[in-house]
Formats: structure tokens, C-alpha cells, sequence
């Protein structure tokens, strides 16, 4: 009894037909394996229009800080990155890169991981991502602190450094004599004006700062 012949060859053909289809509509994008992640925002996007509808919920000077820092330190390492690519690790790595660096400080990393941890705080609540991997980075910056710590003035060493003033340099005598007995930081003292005094009652009204060449003023 004569078997009848199979046809393998149309089966192949079909095999490979199917096969080629598959590689042509991946490559056409057509499977949707990619589409997930095209649709996710990369980390610049996102930055840049937190910065701008957070406008009026941070004080104008925390706002330059955060857009500088991310500027310069953040997006060129995640800018390019889907937020849900960023992981702990490279948070990790990136506090670790910084701090390797010479001439950035513990501080530094600090302000860097918080304008992180705050854009990554808004994309969750945004059910961008599940969960911030900037969190509690913080705890990886610690280092042995020194053994030399700053020491405020005594009242005798304020007393002659003020004399000293007087004979060396009399027209910064007011700026060193307010801030010795203000407690005021530089960017105050720099940005200080008459309005801003109630010599009355012997006390300042509001808050002003100068940062990067802009005078602000908050809490008046």
C-alpha cells in the first residue's frame, strides 16, 4: 500500500512567511513591545514642566537652586531616561560619582538628591512611577564628620574685630557690625535695604535674599 506524499515545503514556506511578518511588523513597531516604553516621559520633559508648574508653590530662590542643580548634575545622567528606568542603584551611583569629585561638598549631594527626590515625589503622585528611588538616599552621603567644627565669636573677639574694621576698612563697618549681631546670612546682609527695618520696635520686616544677581523678598 502506497502512502500518500506529505508536502513539508508548503509547511516550511508557510513557517517562514509567518516568521519574516513577525520581524517585519516589529521592526515597523507594529507589536506594541516598544510602544510601552515610548509613551512613558523621559526625565527632562518631566523636570522641565515640574519647574514650571511648581512657579508659585517655592520660593523663587529654591526654584533657580533646583533648576541648576538639576541642570547641571541631574539631567545629564537621566535626562534621556523613561522615569521608570531611573532605578535606586543609579541614584546611588549618582551621589557616589558626585561625591567622588574633589570640589563638591557633603552639602552639595544633599541639594542635588533633594531637587532629585522632589521632582520623582511629584511623578508618583502623578502614577508615573510606583515609587521614588531617591528616597532615603540621603543616608549614603554620611561621612565621618571633622574634627574641627566652626565656632561662633566671643564677645571679646567680636569687640576687636570690629576695632580692626574701623582702622582698615571703616565703610564695611555697618555690614560686619549687623551681621555680627544679627545673625543674618550673606545673601541677606547683601540684599539689605532700609525699607526692610522697623527701627522703631528695633526689628527687620519680612525676609530678603540676593542669589545669583536677583533680589527677592518673601514673608512681608
Amino acid at each position: 500500500m502506497t502512502r500518500k506524499p506529505q508536502r513539508p515545503a508548503v509547511v516550511c514556506n508557510c513557517a517562514h512567511d509567518v516568521v519574516w511578518r513577525a520581524i517585519r511588523d516589529f521592526l515597523r513597531g507594529e507589536l506594541g513591545i516598544l510602544k510601552q516604553d515610548s509613551n512613558l516621559p523621559l526625565f527632562s520633559d518631566y523636570s522641565e514642566r515640574w519647574l514650571r508648574d511648581h512657579d508659585h508653590h517655592i520660593q523663587p530662590s529654591t526654584k533657580r537652586s533646583y533648576e541648576q542643580l538639576l541642570r547641571l548634575h541631574v539631567t545629564p545622567r537621566f535626562g534621556q531616561m523613561p522615569l521608570k528606568k531611573i532605578t535606586r542603584d543609579d541614584v546611588k551611583n549618582l551621589a557616589s560619582t558626585i561625591s567622588e569629585k574633589g570640589d563638591r561638598s557633603r552639602n552639595i549631594v544633599r541639594w542635588i538628591l533633594t531637587a532629585l527626590r522632589a521632582v520623582l515625589s511629584s511623578a508618583m503622585e502623578d502614577k508615573l512611577i510606583d515609587n521614588n528611588p531617591a528616597s532615603k538616599i540621603g543616608k549614603f552621603n554620611k561621612r565621618e564628620r571633622g574634627v574641627n567644627k566652626a565656632q561662633a565669636m566671643t564677645m571679646g573677639e567680636a569687640e576687636a574685630f570690629l576695632n580692626a574694621c574701623v582702622e582698615i576698612c571703616p565703610d564695611y563697618y555697618p555690614l560686619f557690625f549687623t551681621a555680627l549681631r544679627s545673625g543674618l546670612r550673606k545673601s541677606e546682609l547683601i540684599a539689605l535695604q532700609w525699607e526692610t527695618f522697623n527701627l522703631g520696635s528695633q526689628t527687620k520686616t519680612g525676609t530678603v535674599s540676593f542669589w545669583c544677581s536677583v533680589i527677592t523678598t518673601w514673608g512681608i
